[in-house]
């Protein structure tokens, strides 16, 4: 009897033991799974615990905020909140779920409590309890709606960007930060005849003129300390080796740190501007010429018509046998070319030079003073 006393006073104490330590355990697990929650609940990104069958089991604050929805709604229940065009790739995504793979960073959309419809980043995958045997899955599910909009926006700021440099009627070169081709619009295709394909990627080194490497490299220097400049006349090569004269505008372009990152360059094909440059000073040398020319033939013209008729008078006065007959028509012979001259001066209708000597050209007369 005493013995089976014993028994039992022993039993009750292990009993006691062991349902303290079932306690601390308890106590533990619940220790473990509010620091478990209190970390879910601190997570800015939507989550949720679903069962096997797609029910939650649990959400986060931030689901809430984010969906409208909170616990008490939607305990045990599945959420109706897949649009209609997503429910496929919703049931593909459970499908490799099931098969022991994990989802991350999936875009598709979900509706909020109000009907509102976001753009989500959806990561997930599934848990199980200590025996290995699946419970569920964990989903994360982040709120990218405003980051859509932004992005949508800069893309729509760059096809905007794109279709008015495409649009503009000067040459446009976008370099990256190394001096390499990102873009050309058709314009610099149609002056300089290179294709974008042709050179993307590569350096435009080849196109500028030894003598333009200069004033070339001085922008490059701008360049590279993020100044802008505007109005360089210079020169460029076309494909076909044929020489272009430029005015170069340039500036760069940074990253979101404000780092430089490239520059954009506009090239204005000059050429007009320069034949026109070139018409007028070419029209007001012709002016200076037939001025000075004027002046001339008046200055000559009497001295010469004075030298012919004493010329004249003398050769009616001399024997032919006088040795100074021969001189005197000489004379004469020499004031008849002065006329001449003056008459030519008086044509001039265009400025032509000739080489005079090293370094210096004089008006070439006979050439000048041809009609067409």
């Amino acid at each position: 009897m005493k013995s089976h006393n014993k028994s039992i006073q022993q039993l009750t104490r292990e009993l006691a033991e062991w349902k303290t330590e079932c306690q601390k355990a308890q106590k533990a697990l619940q220790t473990y799974k509010d620091k478990y929650f209190l970390a879910t609940n601190a997570v800015p990104d939507p989550i949720v615990f679903y069962d096997m069958e797609g029910k939650v089991t649990y959400l986060n604050p931030a689901f809430t905020q984010v969906f409208g929805w909170d616990l008490k709604d939607l305990l045990n229940k599945k959420i109706d909140f897949i649009p209609q065009k997503h429910i496929p790739e919703t049931q593909k995504s459970i499908e490799r779920l099931l098969n022991g793979e994990k989802i991350i960073s999936l875009e598709t959309k979900r509706y909020t409590k109000d009907k509102k419809i976001l753009d989500i980043q959806l990561s997930t995958s599934a848990y199980q309890d200590d025996h290995g045997t699946p419970m569920g899955s964990i989903v994360i599910y982040r709120d990218v709606t405003q980051k859509k909009i932004i992005e949508n926006m800069l893309l729509e700021s760059e096809e905007r960007y794109r279709s008015a440099m495409e649009a503009t009627a000067d040459p446009i070169i976008v370099y990256d930060k190394i001096g390499r081709v990102l873009y050309f619009n058709p314009a610099f295709s149609r002056v300089f005849k290179w294709s974008l394909s042709e050179r993307i990627f590569k350096k435009m080194d080849d196109f500028v003129p030894k003598e333009n490497w200069p004033e070339t490299k001085m922008m490059i220097d701008m360049v590279v300390a993020g100044k802008f400049f505007s109005g360089i006349e210079t020169a460029r090569f076309d494909k076909e080796g044929n020489i272009i004269p430029v005015s170069i505008s340039g500036s760069t372009y940074r990253d979101k740190d404000d780092k430089v990152i490239g520059s954009v360059i506009n090239l204005q094909d000059i050429s007009e501007r320069k034949q026109a440059q070139e018409t007028i000073k070419q029209k007001e040398k012709l002016k200076g010429v037939i001025e000075m020319a004027g002046a001339v033939c008046h200055e000559l013209s009497q001295p010469a018509m004075i030298i012919a008729g004493y010329t004249e008078i003398f050769l009616m006065n001399i024997e032919k046998e006088n040795p100074l007959y021969e001189k005197v028509d000489k004379i004469k012979e020499q004031v008849h070319r002065i006329g001449s001259l003056t008459k030519k001066l008086m044509n001039i209708t265009k400025y032509e030079t000739r080489e005079y000597s090293e370094g210096k050209k004089i008006v070439d007369i006979d050439k000048a003073s041809q009609r067409h």
